[in-house]
């Protein structure tokens, strides 16, 4: 034995106690254990409740000459225990262990112990068969792509995650470091079982002589919950970027009907914003393609730097965002910051900037251009004055587009599995960094440059996935699939490519699965369903229509879905097919747990759905009142939930354990029903008054839906009335209409503010069942 001391980055190993020969290492931690076999070069992970080993044997290092403990300190998880494995070849993976952690972390490094540099474009580290308890065609496999089938071979950018369909019991893996490279993940069937491996893609590392570069940090653990274990690893994740996004916001993009719109067009719908979505929570209004100057053969002009002088802003884009935010709102502009033409004039002198192919021409792919090498100080500096210069002009929302350019990379899109794109077939100016590293670098100065606040938007992951984790910590929102279209059919791609994604959203970034639309050609039934399914999902939530041609019933529908919610939204069926009908949103941030379970028809056919209450994630074997937001029905629950859909429509049911006493259950006010207006409720069984606080719009009747009928009595009302103070500020109360236990009550106030409202009880007895819903 010896005593070893290893410096590694940002974590310290020592007192690293070497074996030699026949030897069986094992950590653990509260949940985990780890044991390495030296004889066999195999590595085994079990989960200490129910002793279940999910991982039998896997590959590590091939030809390990030695394996011993080691302890190990972490800026962000803190002291932990781990195993080192050191092969005779200068690479040395660590398997550690911290408290509290519920994933074993896998990381390995590399030293270059010649006299040459190495270069690595790619580097498996990590392979294993799981064991689950059911054959790999029985499993299902989640990927950047969605659901796919055990026994059918995945690729996965970041993460995956294999579990039993129904049970959901499975393994969670992903990257929680992405710093030099693209982290990738695959699944395939293997004698009966599901075969995971686990592959770092750099582009090009080089390594010189005498030097050490340790790789990124790979999370593995079996969950109960494989959909629990992806949230876990967000947040594993946005532990390691120190993520913290601002509050979720909701806006208006020109693109699906206006292109760029123009000078005149934009104040107006501005304006008429400001009057009828602002009280609401409307925040901003985004300028899209067309307003740049530049020529082209090749996708958009890519001058960033100047208006079309014959475009739709020849008055210049300082004038309109001043306008917008005199309006109250934040300005948005569309740019792609690593894009280029090469032969466009404007860049004539500027072809130093670009990645180059290995013949020595321009780097360049099908429409976002020629890929400029943020390596080049002179293509950063140009990117640095572009940023900074439309942060002067006064916009403080970016739609970065073409992102992967940054990387050096193809374009794939629309692509969202692993897609084999010769990563790394770029050259590059500053040979000592990845292609990894350039990009984050880039975006990096883009944060910095940009004025204080921005929201940055990256767009979009489909052009190329490695753009996807490398964004990880330096954008607020990413576009998590390709172009919807603007109409019913192409918008469904919008929750098919989100919801695979949904753990990411308010954990790493806000998703954006692009906009909504409200405009005439599409049913009411179809705009409600994108509506809730968006309002629901709590993503980023974006309309793209001429809003001075809108009816107000159309808009009242996009009024019913801002501001974004931050409740926890989680699609139920995610592991059992692809077309993710059902989705539970649960807020336990106030005393009253508040759920919504949102129902979705994608299909042009009727749909009978019928799901066990259990099976949803609500507590099985009681009953639940439930109250749905566009119809107004209301029911009681059993043990199931049953109901018919029509074709392209949707339910959304607020739902509540039906109690002894009167009890909220909806609001008007959002689709939510209660999580983003009510900020307390409350009951004094000795009063028999039910009390609360919501937030109201002004000029807009608020209406609360109260349960008041209980198994034992009928519930009628003794008095209503709002507090002394908002009665001066000319706040009403008013009973509504009411019917089967359900009473209501519309709040009128002068103008938007928090209304503290009261309702007295009095019990009637009762020796039959009360009726409650149909």
């Amino acid at each position: 034995m010896r005593l070893v001391v290893i410096m590694l980055s940002a974590m310290v190993v020592h007192n690293a106690v070497a074996s030699e020969g026949n030897v069986n290492v094992t950590i653990k931690n509260d949940s985990l254990e780890a044991s390495y076999s030296l004889a066999d070069g195999t590595l085994s992970l079990r989960t200490l409740a129910g002793t279940n080993v999910f991982i039998p044997a896997a590959r590590l290092l091939s030809g390990a000459a030695k394996a011993g403990i080691i302890k190990v300190q972490d800026p962000v998880f803190g002291k932990g225990m781990g195993i080192g494995v050191v092969s005779s070849g200068g690479k040395m993976d660590e398997v550690m262990l911290f408290r509290g952690l519920p994933f074993v972390l896998i990381r390995r490094s590399i030293a270059n112990t010649g006299s040459e540099p190495v270069v690595i474009s790619r580097e498996e580290t990590f392979a294993a068969i799981l064991e689950l308890g059911s054959p790999a065609s029985e499993l299902s496999v989640i990927t950047t792509d969605g659901f796919q089938k055990g026994n059918k071979g995945a690729g996965s950018y970041a993460w995956i995650a294999v579990a039993r369909p129904f049970k959901r019991n499975g393994v969670v893996a992903g990257w929680i470091s992405n710093d030099i490279a693209s982290g990738v993940l695959f699944s395939k069937e293997e004698t009966g079982k599901i075969l995971l491996t686990a592959r770092s893609d750099f582009g090009t590392l080089r390594i010189n002589p005498g030097k050490t570069r340790v790789l990124e940090t790979l999370a593995v653990g079996y969950f109960d919950d494989a959909r629990i274990g992806l949230e876990k690893w967000a947040d594993t994740v946005a532990r390691v970027c120190k993520i913290k996004l601002p509050a979720p916001i909701t806006g208006y993009c020109t693109w699906y009907h206006a292109r760029a719109s123009d000078e005149k067009s934009l104040v107006r719908d501005a304006g008429i914003a400001a009057e009828k979505l602002k009280p609401y929570g409307f925040d901003f209004i985004q300028i899209d393609d067309g307003w740049q100057a530049g020529a082209s053969k090749n996708g958009p002009h890519k001058d960033f730097t100047r208006v079309a002088p014959n475009g739709p802003y020849k008055g210049g884009m300082k004038p309109v965002a001043d306008a917008v935010k005199g309006q109250g709102f934040i300005a948005g502009i569309w740019f792609m910051p690593f894009s280029g033409n090469w032969d466009d004039p404007w860049f004539g002198d500027k072809q130093d900037f670009w990645y180059r192919t290995k013949d020595g021409k321009p780097y360049e792919t099908n429409w976002s251009g020629t890929m400029m090498d943020m390596s080049n100080p002179k293509a950063l500096a140009y990117l640095r004055e572009e940023v900074k210069r439309i942060s002067d002009w006064g916009y403080r929302y970016f739609k970065m587009d073409g992102l992967h350019s940054g990387l050096g990379c193809k374009q794939t899109y629309p692509a969202m599995g692993y897609t084999e794109d010769n990563f790394g077939d770029s050259v590059v100016f500053n040979k000592e960094k990845t292609n990894i590293e350039i990009f984050r670098d880039a975006l990096k100065m883009v944060r910095e440059t940009a004025a204080r606040d921005t929201f940055l938007l990256g767009c979009c992951c489909p052009q190329n996935f490695r753009s996807y984790s490398s964004s990880f910590g330096l954008v607020d929102a990413m576009r998590i699939g390709p172009d919807n279209g603007g109409n019913w059919n192409g918008w469904l791609t919008s929750p098919r490519a989100s919801t695979v994604h949904y753990f990411l959203n308010g954990r790493i970034w806000y998703n954006d699965p692009d906009p909504v639309y409200l405009r005439e050609g599409i049913s009411m039934d179809q705009v409600r369903a994108m509506c809730s399914w968006q309002g629901l999902s709590g993503s980023l939530t974006v309309f793209s229509d001429s809003i001075g041609n809108l009816s107000d019933e159309r808009l009242d529908v996009f009024r019913r879905i801002i501001p974004s919610h931050t409740a926890t939204a989680r699609p139920v069926d995610i592991l059992e097919n692809d077309e993710r009908r059902i989705w539970l949103v649960t807020d336990t941030k106030g005393q009253t747990r508040r759920d919504v379970i949102g129902i979705y028809n994608w299909t042009g056919n009727p749909v009978d759905c019928v799901y066990d209450m259990g099976y949803i994630g609500l507590e099985p074997g009681i009953k639940y009142a439930a109250y749905e937001f566009w119809t107004g029905r209301t029911m009681i629950l059993g043990g199931k939930l049953e109901v018919k859909l029509l074709p392209a429509s949707c339910m959304v049911l607020a739902v509540r354990p039906l109690l002894e006493r009167p009890f909220l259950l909806s609001t008007s006010r959002h689709v939510t029903q209660g999580m983003v207006d009510v900020a307390q409720e409350m009951w004094v069984q000795r009063t028999g008054v039910l009390s609360g606080r919501s937030s109201v719009v002004g000029k807009e009747p608020y209406e609360l839906r109260i349960v008041a009928v209980s198994p034992w009595a009928d519930w009628t009302v003794a008095g209503v009335s709002v507090s002394s103070a908002d009665s001066r500020k000319g706040v009403k109360i008013e009973p509504g209409r009411s019917e089967k236990g359900l009473a209501r009550f519309i709040i009128n106030a002068p103008a938007s503010r928090e209304v503290s409202w009261s309702v007295k009880f009095v019990p009637m007895e009762t020796k039959t069942p009360v009726a409650f819903g149909d």
